[in-house]
């Protein structure tokens, strides 16, 4: 037993139950509360995250969009997109030909499919044109493209809704000036 400077000895304090820490029962229950509430967020990111399927393509047709009016402006090239429910694909008209032209040099503007579930609505001139449900490669388009981008810089107006469930969807929008904006849930 050890003695202090004055000499008298000194007894080792006993700890109490109730101060001794946490019991190894108590940091497993805590640990599994804790991997439950992560693995509910991973799961709710995951379902969460198919709208940013929604929102990455309706940035990528954004994008491409905005380049082709720019491009056509300095290319003096006419362009036309065809859309389906599910994809859509781009033509470069072709004067002497007089027809219109799949892009193939340009790897951005080969055919896109989307990723289901999204599909794609479109309004052009006001009323709501009915889209075949896939773009066939087999297939040659021999008609007129939904929307033009045309070397003035002008552009088909449109409105084009990409969504994956009724309630949730992005509006694109088309102007006649060639501005494209994107709008979150907002009705056709």
């Amino acid at each position: 037993m050890p003695i202090s400077e004055t000499g008298t000895p000194i007894r080792p304090k006993k700890m109490n139950q109730e101060s001794s820490g946490f019991s190894l029962l108590e940091l497993l229950v805590v640990i599994t509360i804790i991997g439950l509430i992560a693995g509910a967020a991973v799961l709710s990111v995951g379902v969460l995250g198919d709208n940013q399927n929604t929102q990455s393509e309706a940035l990528r047709l954004q994008a491409i969009l905005e380049l082709l009016q720019e491009d056509a402006l300095m290319q003096s090239r006419d362009y036309g997109i065809v859309f389906s429910s599910t994809g859509y694909q781009f033509y470069i008209y072709d004067h002497q030909l007089r027809s219109w032209l799949e892009t193939k040099n340009e790897t951005f503007l080969l055919k896109r499919e989307l990723r289901p579930p999204l599909r794609i609505s479109l309004v052009v001139d006001g009323q709501d044109l009915i889209l075949t449900e896939s773009i066939s490669e087999k297939m040659t388009y021999l008609g007129e493209p939904h929307v033009f981008i045309l070397s003035s810089g002008e552009m088909t107006p449109f409105k084009l809704s990409l969504s994956q469930f009724t309630d949730d969807r992005l509006l694109l929008t088309g102007k006649l000036d060639g501005t494209v904006d994107i709008f979150s849930n907002e009705p056709l």
